[in-house]
Order: structure tokens, then sequence, then C-alpha cells
């Protein structure tokens, strides 16, 4: 029960209901068949409805041979890719070290909320973990990663989902 209120709790402060359960037992089977070379992240991957999808599992996943690796976030509908979201900045330059938190609203441009660690992997605070968010919105059968507009909030010492949808609303 805790594991399941940990994961509720890492979808929470909607801005409108979004119909989301937990990944079941069959699922997560079927995703790791899937993707072979990817680590997938049950406890932040969800059964959401999107449209123009209808209901999808948003799949969150690493590289699976590292050990800092990259984000890949996939909408798997049965048993196949239907949609890949683009890689930020922050997966293609930086190595996720941990996530913390997959926030997912409901709203006229439905926004998704990545919140990691990433370590830069250079210098001497190369290995020093930082929070960055990452903000993706939709349009129709789309995602995109507002880059600017992530590295602004990023910016301001953000630690929870709630500092992010705080720094959204100023």
């Amino acid at each position: 029960m805790m594991r399941f209120l940990a994961g509720v709790l890492s979808l929470m402060l909607l801005s409108l209901p979004v119909v989301a359960r937990p990944l079941n037992p069959t699922e997560v089977g079927e995703l790791a068949e899937l993707l072979r070379d990817r680590r997938v992240l049950t406890r932040f991957s969800r059964t959401v409805t999107l449209e123009p999808w209808g209901e999808v599992l948003l799949v969150v996943s690493e590289d699976f041979n590292r050990p800092f690796g990259k984000l890949w976030i996939y909408l798997v509908q049965d048993g196949a890719i239907v949609y890949t979201l683009p890689q930020s900045q922050a997966d293609t330059t930086w190595s996720l070290f941990e996530l913390k938190a997959v926030h997912l609203t409901d709203s006229a441009t439905p926004r998704l909320i990545i919140l990691g660690d990433y370590i830069t992997g250079i210098g001497e605070r190369g290995a020093i973990p930082f929070t960055y968010a990452l903000l993706y919105s939709q349009t129709d059968d789309t995602f995109t990663v507002d880059e600017s507009r992530s590295w602004e909030i990023s910016q301001e010492g953000i630690s929870s989902i709630a500092d992010v949808e705080a720094a959204l609303a100023e």
C-alpha cells in the first residue's frame, strides 16, 4: 500500500483530474520485452488517457547498461510504441543521476513535468547532482520540450513539483 501511495504522490497536485493508474504486472512484463535495452522505471510509469491516443502507457525508462543513463519517455498502446517524446538538452548533454518525480497535468495544453537530478561529468563539480525540471507541452499528437522555460525555472533552486508549479504560476 505504501508503494502505491508513493507512486500516486508523484502525480500529485494535478490542475484537473487526470485518470492515471500504476502499471499492472502484465504490462510491466510486456514492456520489459518491448524495451529490452531500457530499464522501465515502473514507479514513474502510468496508464493515462491522452488525446488523440486514448488510453496509453506513459513509460519512463533509462538506459539499461549505464550507471548514469539517459531518460527515455514513450507512449505505448497495444504492445507498440506509438510516440517517443523528444529528448531535451538535459538528456543529450548530461546524465540522469536520479529521477525524482513525473507529474502530468490536464489543462488547455497538457503539460508533463519531469524532475530529476543530473550530473555533467565535467570538471570539479561534474559529479555533484543538480536538480533540473523538464517541461513538456502537448499540441495535438506532438510533445515539445520548452528548453528555455525549463532552464529558467531550474535556475530558481527548485526541489519539488510544488516549486515548479509555483514558478510556472508567476
